[in-house]
């Protein structure tokens, strides 16, 4: 028992101190504009999956505070098991899309299928998702299917076994102080390698190309 309170310790001591290193190092603080009338025609859902009660926490602590930052009214779902919270998701979603010019999603979850939970959803109201993003290994391949369903920009990675958290950390600081999703992606991809760069000093894996490239988020927009 002692090992295992230990070990709990050591670990969310190394993820603060990872947290504040990666700061200090790599990072930059931001100046977040005063909300006005007009952030308010942009709204946010969020979901995190069924993951430890560490990283949930983890995930809302860290999110919600810029979602205040950035958006009218934004909702945060977390789930418990498999489709919990998907009557909360979809009606949230088919509120904000009928009372918001615009809707942001943030997918916080492994490889998953979302895009099934939207299939009653007329096209003329999915138009107005602004952007989908997507931290699930390898699902940068529902970019077509996202695209297609009438989302404006889709972000996700391809890797298999891509440390998305990595990139989502520079890239909701990035996004939430800015409107440009292009630049928020491209700058946050960069942080994204200067973190592995520095990193990989104590962790060889880090310095994996393949990994690098599998973590960064592409950007897929509709033509």
């Amino acid at each position: 028992m002692k090992r295992k309170i230990l070990s709990f310790i050591i670990t969310i001591v190394s993820v603060v101190f990872l947290l504040i290193n990666v700061i200090l190092l790599s990072d930059k603080p931001f100046h977040f504009h005063k909300k006005n009338d007009k952030k308010y025609f942009l709204s946010a859902i969020v979901i995190r999956d069924n993951v430890t009660p560490f990283q949930k926490i983890g995930s809302r602590i860290f999110t919600v505070p810029y979602l205040r930052e950035k958006y009218g009214h934004y909702a945060y779902f977390t789930q418990y098991y498999k489709d919990d919270k998907k009557e909360a998701f979809t009606d949230s979603l088919y509120r904000f899309l009928n009372r918001y010019d615009s809707v942001d999603l943030y997918l916080l979850a492994h490889a998953n299928y979302y895009y099934s939970w939207l299939d009653t959803f007329p096209k003329n109201l999915l138009k107005k998702i602004r952007m989908v993003y997507n931290t699930g290994c390898g699902d940068a391949n529902q970019a077509n299917l996202w695209l297609s369903m009438g989302v404006s920009s889709y972000i996700g990675h391809n890797g298999l076994k891509s440390q998305s958290p990595v990139f989502y950390f520079f890239f909701l600081r990035r996004i939430t102080a800015s409107d440009n999703i292009k630049t928020a992606v491209e700058d946050a991809n960069l942080m994204t390698e200067r973190f592995f760069s520095i990193f990989s000093f104590f962790y060889w894996q880090f310095s994996q190309t393949d990994l690098i490239e599998g973590t960064k988020g592409i950007l897929y927009k509709k033509f």
